[in-house]
């Protein structure tokens, strides 16, 4: 079970940094969501990317 735990806590980690990196979030606001709601938020941003890079922008 450690391993497991351990897989979700460095994703969770991971999804931070990658938040934290785009200005948008503070720390205060990312460390009370759950890794769901930070993967939601994650999937929004490279959403976001793609749409800025297929429209040239």
């Amino acid at each position: 079970m450690p391993v497991l735990r351990n897989a979700v806590q460095k994703r969770r980690e991971h999804v931070i940094s990658v938040l934290m990196n785009t200005g948008v979030f503070k720390q205060e606001e990312v460390q009370t969501l759950t890794l769901t709601e930070l993967e939601v938020e994650y999937k929004k941003l490279a959403n976001t990317k793609k749409g800025v890079i297929k429209n040239g922008q």
